[in-house]
C-alpha cells in the first residue's frame, strides 16, 4: 500500500480584512494571537527560516526560492523584511477536515493551516489537505465540491443542501471547530428570527472564523465576524473577496486515468480525453475530465462542443505523453498524473511547492483588484451628484493612486518566474481569472478618477488665482490711494501755507477760509481733495492702458 496519498487539496480563501480605512494590520493581528496560536514563518533577508519540521519541508521551500522572481519571493516569503506580506502557520498540524454529506465522513489530513496578511488590507487563508481514504474521482469531486463552500449559494426550506455539506469539521487532538450547515437549513424553515440573527450576505464557515481568531479565549476577547451587524469594538469584520466558495488546487494520482489521457487517437488527430468529447454514445473521459477541472460533482455542460472548447482552452498538455496533464479554470488549478512514487520529485513538489504557490499568488492578485476596485467605486460614490469636488475629495483620489501604485510595484507582477512551465500556468490562471481584464478596467477606473482630481485642482487654481488677483487689486488700490494721499499732503502744504499768509494778511476776509485756519484743518482737507483727485487720475490712466493692450 502506497503511503502517498490518493489526492491532495488545497484550499485557498482570500479575504479582507482592511474593511476600514482607518484599520490597520496591527488590529487585524490582535486577534491571532501572534506566537502562541498562529506562528510568523516569514523569512528575512533571504535566508531560509528555522522553524522547519522535517527535512522534506526545507527540500521543499529551498525549492520554491530559487524557482521564483525576487519580487515573487517577496510576496511569498517575505523575503526583504518589508512586510509586504506576514506569513504565519497554524500552531497545530496533522489534524483532521472531515466533510459529512449524506451520512459519509470523508476524512482528510491537515497537512498545514497558512495564513498570509497583506499590508494592502487582504489575507489569504491556505488549507493543505491529503485524502488517504477515498481513491476514485467521484469521491474526490464530492471533496472538492462541498469542502470549499464557506457559506450558502442560495437557502433551502429543509433538507440537505445540494450544493453544501452537511457538516464540516477541522479537528485536532484537543480542539474542534464545525459548520453544522445541515442543522441551519432545518432551523430557517419559516423562523424568520432565526434568519435574522444567523444567516448574514456575507457569512463565513465557523472553522474558518474560529480558527482565525481561538474563538477569542487568548487574545483579550478579540473575535471575528463576517456579518457587518454584529461588528463592534470586539468584534473584527472581514469580508470573503470573491463568492461563497473557496479556490481549489488538487493533484490526483489515478493510473488508469493516467493511461486514458496519454493515449493518441490517430484517426481522429487528438488525445481520448478530446476525442471523446464528441462521443455522444460514450459519455467518458470527457466528462471526468469536466466534473474534475471544474469542481462539479455533476457535469453541468451538456453541450458536447462547448466541453470540448472548454476542456481544449483549460488543459495543458505538455506531459501528456508522460500520463500527465494541468488543468486551469476559474475556480480550480488540477492535476491528473500516475500513482508511480518515482514522480514525486518531477510532478508532486512542483505542482504543490511552485504551481500552487502561483495559484495563490494570481488569488491575491484578483482580490487586490476587487479591493481597489470597490475603494475607487466608494470614492467616485463620494463625490456622486456634487457640482465641485472638495479639497479632501481630491485628497482621498491621491490616496487611492498611491495605493494603486504600490500594488503593481509589489503584488500585480507581470511576471513571477523564468521557467517556461511556471510562465506558461501562470498566464493560464491569470486569463481564467480575469487578471489582465480587471486589471485594464481598474486602470482606466483610477484613471478617470485622476482626470477628475486634474480638473478639480485646475478649477481650484483658477478660483485661487482668481481670488489673489482680486487681492492684488485690493492691495494695489490701497497702495495707489495711499501714495495719492501722500502726494495730496506733498501738494497741500505749500497751498495751505499760502491761503493762511493771505487771511492773515487780511488780503481775503474771515470766511471759510478763516475757519479752517484756526481750526488748523486746511492742509488735511486739501490734502484729501488733492488726494483723492490723484487717485481717480491715476486709475484713469491705468485703465487706458489695460485697454490698449
Amino acid at each position: 500500500m502506497s503511503a502517498l496519498p490518493y489526492s491532495y487539496h488545497t484550499f485557498i480563501f482570500p479575504f479582507i480584512w482592511k474593511t476600514s480605512k482607518e484599520i490597520v494590520r496591527d488590529d487585524f493581528e490582535k486577534i491571532l494571537s501572534v506566537g502562541r496560536r498562529w506562528l510568523d514563518i516569514s523569512w528575512k533577508s533571504e535566508k531560509v527560516r528555522d522553524e522547519v519540521e522535517n527535512q522534506q519541508e526545507w527540500f521543499q521551500e529551498y525549492a520554491a526560492f530559487q524557482y521564483f522572481t525576487k519580487s515573487a519571493n517577496n510576496i511569498i516569503f517575505n523575503t526583504k523584511g518589508d512586510d509586504v506580506v506576514r506569513c504565519f502557520e497554524y500552531y497545530k498540524h496533522k489534524g483532521e477536515y472531515v466533510i459529512s454529506k449524506s451520512g459519509h465522513n470523508y476524512r482528510l489530513v491537515t497537512n498545514n493551516i497558512r495564513l498570509n496578511v497583506y499590508d494592502i488590507g487582504i489575507a489569504v487563508l491556505i488549507f493543505e489537505l491529503e485524502n488517504h481514504e477515498h481513491k476514485n474521482l467521484d469521491d474526490v469531486n464530492i471533496i472538492n465540491e462541498f469542502g470549499r463552500r464557506i457559506n450558502f449559494p442560495f437557502l433551502m426550506s429543509s433538507g440537505s443542501h445540494i450544493l453544501c455539506a452537511d457538516k464540516i469539521t477541522v479537528s485536532f487532538d484537543d480542539l474542534s471547530f464545525t459548520e453544522d450547515y445541515f442543522s441551519t437549513i432545518q432551523n430557517t424553515g419559516n423562523n424568520t428570527d432565526y434568519i435574522k440573527e444567523h444567516i448574514a450576505m456575507n457569512y463565513v464557515m465557523r472553522p474558518i472564523q474560529e480558527l482565525l481568531d481561538g474563538k477569542g479565549e487568548d487574545n483579550g476577547g478579540y473575535k471575528v465576524t463576517a456579518n457587518e451587524e454584529h461588528s463592534n469594538t470586539n468584534n473584527f469584520y472581514i469580508k470573503p473577496c470573491v463568492d461563497d466558495r473557496m479556490f481549489v488546487c488538487c493533484l490526483v494520482r489515478d493510473d488508469d486515468y493516467s493511461d486514458k489521457i496519454k493515449k493518441f487517437n490517430k484517426d481522429k488527430g487528438e488525445y481520448n480525453y478530446l476525442s471523446e468529447c464528441y462521443d455522444r454514445e460514450e459519455k467518458g473521459l470527457d466528462i471526468d475530465l469536466y466534473k474534475l477541472l471544474y469542481v462539479e460533482k455533476d457535469a453541468s455542460c451538456q453541450s458536447v462542443t462547448m466541453r470540448h472548447e472548454l476542456l481544449k482552452r483549460s488543459i495543458y498538455d505538455r506531459w501528456i505523453d508522460w500520463g500527465t496533464i494541468h488543468g486551469v479554470t476559474h475556480h480550480s488549478l488540477i492535476c491528473l498524473t500516475g500513482a508511480y512514487e518515482g514522480i514525486i520529485a518531477s510532478v508532486i513538489n512542483p505542482f504543490l511547492t511552485q504551481y500552487v504557490q502561483i495559484a495563490v499568488l494570481t488569488v491575491v492578485q484578483r482580490a487586490v483588484i476587487l479591493l481597489l476596485s470597490d475603494e475607487a467605486a466608494e470614492v467616485a460614490n463620494g463625490f456622486a451628484g456634487e457640482d465641485e469636488i472638495t479639497q479632501e475629495e481630491i485628497k482621498s483620489i491621491e490616496r487611492l493612486q498611491a495605493r494603486y501604485v504600490t500594488a503593481q510595484n509589489q503584488l500585480l507582477l507581470s511576471e513571477v518566474t523564468a521557467q517556461e512551465q511556471g510562465v506558461e500556468i501562470y498566464e493560464m490562471l491569470q486569463e481564467q481569472l480575469y487578471i489582465k481584464k480587471n486589471m485594464d478596467d481598474l486602470h482606466s477606473e483610477i484613471g478617470n478618477l485622476r482626470d477628475v482630481a486634474d480638473i478639480a485642482n485646475s478649477r481650484l487654481e483658477r478660483a485661487n488665482d482668481e481670488e489673489a488677483a482680486k487681492n492684488e487689486k485690493r492691495i494695489e488700490n490701497s497702495i495707489t490711494l495711499l501714495g495719492s494721499v501722500l502726494s495730496g499732503l506733498g501738494i497741500a502744504g505749500p497751498i495751505a501755507s499760502h491761503i493762511n499768509k493771505l487771511v492773515e494778511e487780511e488780503v481775503i476776509e474771515y470766511n471759510f477760509f478763516k475757519m479752517l485756519y484756526d481750526y488748523d484743518l486746511t492742509e488735511l482737507l486739501l490734502s484729501i481733495v488733492i488726494g483723492i483727485l490723484i487717485f481717480v487720475l491715476t486709475r484713469f490712466i491705468m485703465r487706458r492702458k489695460k485697454r490698449r493692450k
